[in-house]
């Protein structure tokens, strides 16, 4: 005769289902009908021993392995289901709140930016049949993170508060609340450059480069060009830049003078007007006599930003 070997299964206790702990837990347990099928079920008790199997011995083992295999997956599926029930309960709760002390704030962000993070559970394994299996299953030790989108504070100085929070399945809430705080912006670059000229030079920005135009039919030579912001002045010097006879040359770019770009800044300071001026000293080649040109005008700041 065909010998074989054969797994005698043992009752699954309650206590892997964790239903008769120690302490009390508010944690869901399973639904009756599966804690009767799990009492008259086999689990993971390993007699190795020779005996001799009938084709209806064998077609029962392959029977009530597939059921056992099929009630994890009931279990696996119910499980699934209230942690998707516990986590739209969740999400329906947070309360979102923005706070803009800058004012410069263009587009408000709104609940969307806040998420809540699902546990990820350890499925039941058909092929550990030991309680280990059943207690990494354990939906007690779900926990549901709140987690918040920072993309759309970047570059202003903020506070964000009410995220990392987490939640058991069973833990009672009334309400999750978040609040961006945003308190200035890092960085206002003023796209201001005021037009300087004579009868021989004219000095301009296109938004990015600051450019000369010789208006004459000789050389110049640029020697210094001054930034003034405020009461801060920023020089480059020693140029020496020529500009060929009714030519136009790049001088600088705007991104040159650091004093442009105002730092940590709310609405209430660039709400003020600022005097913003530039200086030129240039030298006629033919004439070697040198020659300056200095403007300032009080600007509102928002508008050139």
């Amino acid at each position: 005769m065909l010998k074989m070997k054969k797994i005698t299964y043992s009752l699954i206790s309650l206590l892997l289902l964790g239903a008769c702990s120690s302490t009390p837990t508010p944690t869901p347990t399973l639904a009756p009908e599966y804690m009767i099928k799990f009492n008259t079920f086999s689990v993971a008790e390993e007699e190795a021993e020779f005996m001799d199997f009938s084709p209806k011995d064998i077609e029962n083992e392959i029977k009530g392995t597939k059921k056992y295999e099929e009630l994890l997956l009931e279990i696996e599926q119910e499980y699934q289901t209230k942690i998707n029930d516990r986590h739209t309960e969740l999400v329906n709760l947070i309360n979102f709140n923005f706070i803009d002390n800058s004012q410069l704030f263009t587009t408000h962000p709104n609940k969307s930016v806040v998420f809540i993070t699902q546990p990820d559970l350890e499925p039941l394994d058909p092929l550990r049949r030991t309680s280990e299996a059943i207690m990494n299953y354990n939906i007690k030790n779900a926990q549901f993170i709140v987690s918040c989108d920072r993309d759309a504070l970047d570059g202003y100085s903020y506070v964000v508060l009410g995220c990392g929070q987490s939640f058991g399945i069973g833990e009672s809430v009334s309400t999750i609340p978040v609040t961006y705080i945003v308190n200035d912006k890092k960085s206002f670059k003023i796209k201001y450059y005021p037009e300087v000229q004579d009868h021989k030079i004219s000095l301009y920005s296109d938004g990015q480069n600051i450019k000369a135009s010789n208006k004459t039919d000789s050389f110049l030579n640029i020697k210094t060009l001054s930034m003034y912001v405020g009461d801060n002045i920023e020089t480059l010097q020693d140029l020496n830049i020529e500009i060929p006879p009714r030519a136009v040359v790049i001088v600088a770019n705007m991104q040159d003078f650091h004093l442009l770009e105002l730092k940590n800044v709310t609405k209430l300071d660039v709400q003020k007007k600022l005097a913003v001026g530039v200086a030129i000293k240039y030298v006629v080649i033919d004439t070697h006599k040198e020659k300056t040109l200095f403007k300032l005008n009080n600007i509102p700041l928002l508008q050139h930003h």
